[in-house]
């Protein structure tokens, strides 16, 4: 409080969830759907601002799947509702907001020959959203749409018997930013028996959202000419499979630019602005071991590290080192 004294405040977190899942095929056809919804607490520190909210989520997808063209080629075809509600119960700071998505991808599977396999396909998405400002005069602070389009192609070859190829490339074309392609390649080895090297390059994109452009709350403003997020990784790897013992170990390194964040810096109202860039690396090691058929133990851990443009350590909400262990 004002006289330095420390004030503890008892809160009750409600944490629950209940959902639904149905999954159903007939012959090609198969449709999938969900519904979870989430009730949770929310605290903002640097505001002191704290509440209960609500999330829900629906989902549905159908698809025809497995049509085959010709003895090389098959396609599937699938189209995607994904809806989300979000409601801070009527507290700061007064967020109500609805939003769907739908997605519509035609995807091909190409195999030429024994050693090639070939995937290509496109997609179209289109999003709409609105938040409502739920204060003493309720009002729209963001609405709006977003339609963007995907193109991509993957192709893995058998160069040797103990030799693979991997390449690729996915095209996004989002309104209002530029046609971007994003690259991926790989490779991977066997130099003997069991034992594989890999070593992997992608590079992955991601379009702000309608509210990270275009929303007007009171205390926070969104930015119509950000630019999108774009990561790059490299991973190497050496795995064995001996049957009844697998395991491998794993670095990897991301680097992660012009990450969309709210800036505080100039106070009230906040902004969205491409402010950040991430480096993160690490390694990760997992076993197996089937002691009989009915007993399998597993295990791995992680350690990893990251840093900001700041010079700033620790940066992601990912722990520096973990463990797991499964029977």
């Amino acid at each position: 409080d004002a006289s330095g004294n420390v004030v503890r405040t008892q809160m009750t977190f409600p944490d629950k969830g209940p959902g639904s899942f149905v999954d159903m095929n007939y012959k090609h056809l198969r449709l999938t759907a969900s519904y979870n919804e989430w009730q949770n607490a929310f605290f903002i520190p640097d505001i002191q601002a704290f509440g209960l909210s609500t999330s829900k989520k629906r989902f549905a997808n159908l698809g025809y799947e497995d049509l085959k063209v010709n003895d090389i080629w098959r396609m599937d075809f699938n189209t995607t509702y994904s809806g989300s509600d979000f409601d801070t119960g009527g507290v700061w700071p007064f967020v109500e907001r609805h939003s769907y998505e739908m997605v519509t991808e035609w995807t091909n599977f190409i195999n030429p020959t024994d050693k090639w396999n070939l995937v290509a396909g496109g997609l179209y998405d289109h999003m709409n959203g609105h938040e409502i400002y739920t204060a003493a005069t309720p009002m729209v602070v963001s609405h709006g749409d977003l339609d963007s389009f995907a193109g991509y192609v993957q192709s893995d070859y058998w160069a040797r018997p103990d030799l693979k190829l991997i390449a690729g490339v996915q095209a996004n074309k989002v309104k209002r930013i530029d046609l971007n392609a994003s690259p991926r390649a790989g490779v991977i080895f066997y130099p003997m028996e069991k034992v594989s090297l890999k070593a992997n390059y992608g590079q992955a994109f991601r379009a702000p959202s309608i509210n990270e452009t275009g929303l007007h709350h009171p205390v926070l403003q969104g930015s119509p000419d950000l630019n999108f997020e774009k990561v790059d990784t490299v991973d190497i790897g050496l795995n064995y499979d001996g049957g009844k013992v697998q395991g491998g170990v794993d670095g990897f390194y991301s680097k992660m630019r012009n990450l969309i964040f709210q800036d505080r810096s100039q106070g009230i109202p906040f902004e969205y602005k491409n402010l950040g860039k991430v480096e993160q690396r690490g390694v990760e090691a997992e076993g197996k071991y089937y002691a009989t058929r009915e007993w399998m133990l597993l295990g791995s851990t992680l350690h990893q590290t990251s840093q900001d443009q700041t010079g700033a350590t620790a940066v992601t909400p990912i722990a520096s080192f973990g463990t797991k262990a499964g029977v």
